[in-house]
């Protein structure tokens, strides 16, 4: 069975490491990378072409819905699943809008992330 290829998009470097220590206990999902803004995203999204990507919406240098619009254009089958502080309704239309395949708030539970 292949693993699924998993990427971390996240500006705060002990949130991505909490999410890398949560999805490596699942031995079907593989971390392949990790990128601190927007820029960085898109680059090693294309070099990595991850299944999932976890995508914060407050980045710096491009804004994780930009990155998202980016990385759906060029690899469409990627599932884009942005996990934000932000917790409206307006924010979730904006990244199902992006091509966000789902979008979960930053407190949610770490086995319903692995789900």
């Amino acid at each position: 069975m292949n693993s699924i290829k998993v990427m971390l998009v996240d500006d705060h470097p002990l949130f991505r490491q909490g999410l890398r220590d949560v999805i490596e206990t699942d031995p079907g999902l593989n971390v392949v990378a990790e990128a601190a803004d927007g820029k960085l995203a898109i680059q090693l999204a294309y070099q990595t072409q991850p299944d999932v990507i976890l995508m914060d919406i407050n980045l710096p240098t491009i804004n994780g819905l930009q990155v998202t619009r980016k990385i759906k254009a060029g690899l469409p089958n990627a599932q884009v699943i942005t996990i934000t502080g932000y917790d409206d309704a307006q924010q979730v239309l904006h990244a199902l809008r992006a091509g966000a395949s789902a979008y979960c708030p930053k407190d949610i539970n770490p086995e319903t992330i692995i789900e």
